[in-house]
């Protein structure tokens, strides 16, 4: 789990983001991948997922920017 911008957001299996803003109750949220997610950050006004080959950025939690391994190539 991460913290940023007031909300606390988690993410997992099969590209799960979830967001909440008293770790209570949560809310689901579009993910940019299926792939299983392990990594996430709130750096400055943005919101960072990875898996293990996509790496994606977000400022709304809803539109998402992506890189993948393949596209490094």
């Amino acid at each position: 789990m991460f913290i940023g911008n007031g909300l606390y957001v988690t993410v997992g299996s099969s590209g799960r983001i979830l967001s909440s803003t008293d770790a209570i109750t949560w809310t689901a949220k579009f993910s940019p991948t299926t792939q299983d997610l392990y990594l996430g950050q709130y750096l400055g006004n943005t919101w960072i997922v990875a898996s293990t080959a996509t790496i994606a950025s977000s400022v709304d939690l809803a539109t998402w920017n992506t890189a993948s391994g393949e596209d490094a190539n």
